[in-house]
């Protein structure tokens, strides 16, 4: 599961760094809103996407492997939110350091492969 998460959060990239251009251009000299507004709001957009995305992937994994029920909210919770989430401010982070997408992708790829080394 966390090897999926890496395309999905490679797909953002792209439209992320042309909106960054655009705000670099357009919307920072004019001041109307700061970097970090931008930035949060690129998070709550992508937030119920990255969920919505990841329950195809809980239900037809959490039962077909026999897990308890007990621990199916947290299960829930930590897969289909937290992980997409994580996965997704790393790549919107490198995003935000890279010049271009190609560049983004690689040092997304460098980053991600070390927080699975760990």
């Amino acid at each position: 599961m966390l090897i999926l998460t890496v395309p999905a959060s490679q797909r953002i990239q792209i439209p992320f760094i042309a909106d960054r251009m655009t705000y670099e251009i357009r919307e920072r000299p004019s001041k109307m809103y700061s970097w970090s507004v931008w930035v949060t709001a690129w998070i709550l957009v992508e937030l119920p996407w990255s969920a919505l995305s990841g329950m195809p992937m809980f239900f037809c994994w959490y039962w077909t492997v026999g897990s308890p029920n007990e621990r199916t909210g947290f299960t829930f919770l930590m897969v289909t939110v937290l992980m997409p989430l994580y996965a997704m401010t790393i790549g919107l982070g490198a995003a935000t350091m890279a010049l271009t997408a190609g560049i983004a992708v690689l040092v997304f790829v460098s980053m991600f492969s070390l927080t699975l080394m760990l």
